[in-house]
């Protein structure tokens, strides 16, 4: 049926994903609309010294942590992707 190709087709997708995850040597963190974290790769553990149980859950705003721009600058918490 359609929604089980759907679900398959979901399902492929889920594990590139996290191929691509494992694989990376850069920390990377995945974060839903409302700012919970959702997934997480082992360099992000390393760099914020956290399991991946404790970082996964955890909202992104409430961590008091800092985003700066590539320029150096602090990102407001207003202008996050997910504010």
């Amino acid at each position: 049926t359609t929604l089980k190709l759907f679900e398959v087709s979901i399902h492929q997708d889920h594990q590139v994903l996290q191929k691509i995850l494992e694989s990376s040597s850069l920390a990377t963190l995945l974060v839903d609309i409302t700012g919970r974290i959702v997934e997480v790769n082992l360099a992000a553990t390393q760099l914020l010294g956290l399991s991946q149980q404790d970082l996964t859950g955890m909202n992104f705003t409430a961590a008091d942590w800092l985003i700066d721009n590539a320029d150096g600058t602090l990102l407001a918490p207003d202008k996050y992707p997910f504010a």
